[in-house]
């Protein structure tokens, strides 16, 4: 695109650059291998179309007409557009010089969209300085891939000055040519334009806001009525982004929630557009939305390895037992045992499976888990869940049963979402085998969610059950945990509704390793957890039984406020000095200890999948009435606290964190912004319970990934 004055030729001298192959012009000039190299270097590509904005001046106009015939004459098949303002002419008022702005932002902004994934090059030659000024403005504002220039010797031949039609269809002689010098100057990235005006549509601007008569492609000029919207819009836009870093050190200085600093050195109206774009909204938009929250490194904090796995994946981890099941493949009992279900699950009878394992109308998967007392344990589980090798979708039906509906699946309790692991977990992960093939599902889902960084919650003291002692599921854990690129870290879980002495044998575990933990750096215990239906028993009656850990300043994380009121949530920071909280759902619920939570900067553990399923929220868009409670993420947010987002089971809950930040936007009224949801990625790294270094480590490395990112939306 390139602006046009008295001086028609500049287009030639413009197109015989881009296009060199095409147009003699510079065909003797002394430095043309320059010229090529300089268009190889800077990836230009020949141009199929020159749009031209110009005044209604009597010269200007008759310049067009050289151009026209310019390029019927040369056979070219470039195609020409050309717009000029219908009461422009002299440029000599500030009246005039905004509308000439406007024209050219306008036709720039349809170039832009015009484009597509193709490359904009735009000209600083041609025109009036001011119209030169107006073409870099609009550059700057919508990017674009080559800024292009002429520079001539001065003065300029004669031959140049008043040549006509003819001079620029052959070749410029050596010395004439030797005088221009077409150039690239830069580029500027691509910019997205949102309205924050309409927080809930996200208009950008865009070429059907600010219109532009359509131009034929034969150079014909198009007169366009005077305006000056769009260059009112950009200016408005421009002088709030002045304020941007003030803002920014502002916010800083008063405690407002600050996101990765290098986010605000990006453009203001990408800044902008980040803040404006909501996700969770609009359900035709969730494809589009799941692919830019898959891109974004995340942290993920709570994790249990005991409900990591979907049908699919249990089938995988059972098959992994398959040597070992081999020794009793000819067990009478085992066999009979297992001839009770082949038939239903080769007629794929889901009903028939629930009824046969039902005990008090809902099948006891628990009661598997040791059939036949010789068989060491997770074997009778293993070959169960190996009958549905290739019908996994029937074991998903068998596990969920009507919740299969995602509808239904909302505000079941704790009781029945637990046991909806009863065929994981500690049902499974009794060998070897089932723990290290648990450790590869781990990472890979990872890799699908670009999880940088996880810290997965295990209870050692339950997998020892087939022979195992705990420092061995500890040592499996560390060995196949490490082989992943994800940086993975260990929390021990007790239960507070499990037996004493479990709760103590991890306790003593916790203290071992942390007393002689420098061989196994790769995967460390970082952190102890305290979860389990909080009913069962408070923080506050186990500080006794925790003080050994508080004693060796172990990171503390805690389940609470998630079925119970806020008073659980309490006890976990004044009486356990928990560092984070797991779910905290009820914590708005007392200003003051929010406010606490906020000093300490205590770290939330929301969960919304799990959190929806077993305490029940609404989603955007969801009309139930029996839905009343509204998800606080977004209160939370907007408070300051560090909240971040996580899985807690993926395979119970069906999810995966990429998901995960999806259902956050959805159960938050009206969405997230892209710039919230960056601010949760950024809490992620932020609670980590690791070093200062390596937590400085993790936040610089997901930083320059997520600029990245942005960068090349540009």
């Amino acid at each position: 695109m390139v602006t046009l004055g008295t001086s028609w030729a500049v287009v030639p001298e413009l197109l015989a650059f881009t296009n060199i192959h095409e147009f003699p012009l510079y065909n003797v000039h002394p430095r043309r291998d320059q010229l090529i190299g300089f268009a190889e270097e800077e990836g230009l590509e020949p141009v199929g179309e020159c749009r031209v904005v110009t005044t209604c001046d009597e010269r200007t106009l008759h310049g067009v007409d050289l151009l026209r015939e310019w390029l019927r004459r040369s056979g070219s098949p470039v195609k020409l557009r050309v717009w000029h303002s219908r009461t422009v002419s002299e440029l000599n008022d500030s009246v005039q010089c905004r509308q000439m702005r406007d024209l050219i932002l306008r036709v720039v902004l349809h170039a832009r969209e015009a484009c597509g994934d193709g490359r904009l090059a735009l000209s600083l030659a041609g025109g009036r300085k001011t119209m030169s000024a107006d073409m870099q403005h609009a550059a700057q504002l919508f990017g674009c891939h080559h800024l292009l220039h002429v520079t001539a010797r001065e003065p300029l031949p004669r031959e140049l000055v008043n040549g006509g039609v003819e001079l620029f269809l052959g070749s410029l002689s050596s010395e004439l040519a030797d005088t221009l010098f077409p150039m690239m100057v830069g580029g500027y990235p691509r910019n997205p334009l949102p309205d924050v005006s309409n927080r809930e549509a996200g208009e950008r601007v865009c070429g059907t806001r600010y219109p532009l008569p359509s131009a034929p492609g034969d150079g014909t000029p198009v007169a366009v009525p005077p305006e000056t919207a769009l260059e009112e819009n950009l200016s408005g836009r421009l002088r709030r982004a002045q304020h941007l870093l003030f803002n920014f050190t502002k916010g800083l200085t008063e405690g407002e929630p600050t996101n990765f600093q290098a986010l605000y050195g990006l453009p203001p109206l990408l800044i902008e557009g980040l803040r404006g774009t909501f996700l969770g909204v609009d359900p035709g938009s969730r494809e589009k939305e799941l692919r830019w929250l898959e891109q974004l490194p995340k942290a993920e904090l709570h994790c249990h390895l005991g409900g990591i796995a979907d049908a699919w994946e249990m089938v995988e981890i059972a098959a992994a037992n398959r040597r070992e099941l081999l020794l009793y493949q000819g067990h009478p009992g085992l066999e009979e045992w297992l001839n009770l279900f082949r038939p239903l699950v080769r007629k794929g009878d889901a009903r028939g499976l629930r009824r046969a394992l039902a005990v008090n109308g809902e099948p006891d998967f628990k009661a598997i888990r040791q059939v036949f007392p010789g068989i060491p344990q997770p074997l009778c589980v293993a070959a169960f869940l190996l009958l549905f090798e290739g019908a996994e979708e029937l074991l998903d039906a068998l596990v969920f049963g009507e919740l299969l509906e995602e509808g239904r699946f909302v505000g079941g309790g704790i009781v029945r979402y637990e046991q909806l692991g009863d065929l994981q977990g500690s049902a499974l992960l009794q060998s070897e085998a089932s723990l290290r093939a648990a450790c590869r599902v781990v990472l890979r889902q990872c890799g699908k969610s670009n999880v940088r960084y996880l810290e997965l919650r295990c209870s050692p003291a339950k997998y020892t059950r087939g022979g195992l002692s705990e420092m061995d599921v500890v040592r499996i854990l560390r060995e196949e945990l490490a082989c992943g690129e994800v940086r993975c870290a260990l929390v021990f879980i007790a239960s507070r509704h499990g037996a004493q002495e479990e709760l103590e044998k991890h306790v003593r575990l916790a203290r071992e390793l942390l007393e002689g933990d420098g061989a196994w750096a790769p995967v460390p215990l970082v952190g102890f957890d305290l979860a389990g239906n909080e009913s069962i028993r408070s923080a506050r009656e186990l500080r006794r039984d925790f003080m050994p850990l508080m004693e060796k300043c172990m990171h503390l994380t805690i389940h609470a406020g998630e079925t119970e009121d806020v008073r659980s949530v309490w006890e976990a920071v004044y009486d356990l000095n928990a560092e984070r909280i797991g779910h905290g759902l009820n914590l708005h619920r007392q200003r003051e200890l929010m406010e606490r939570c906020l000093d300490r900067r205590t770290t939330l553990e929301l969960c919304p999948s799990s959190n929806r399923q077993i305490v029940g929220f609404r989603e955007n868009g969801e009309e139930r009435s029996d839905l009343p409670r509204v998800y606080p993420l977004g209160e939370y947010l907007k408070t300051g606290l560090r909240v971040t987002v996580n899985t807690d089971n993926p395979g119970i809950s069906r999810t995966d964190l990429t998901r995960e930040y999806h259902r956050a936007a959805r159960l938050t009224p009206g969405g997230l912004s892209q710039w919230e949801v960056i601010q949760l990625v950024r809490n992620g790294f932020r609670g980590a319970f690791v070093s200062h270094a390596e937590r400085k480590r993790l936040l610089v490395a997901a930083e320059s990934r997520v600029c990245e990112l942005l960068e090349k939306e540009l």
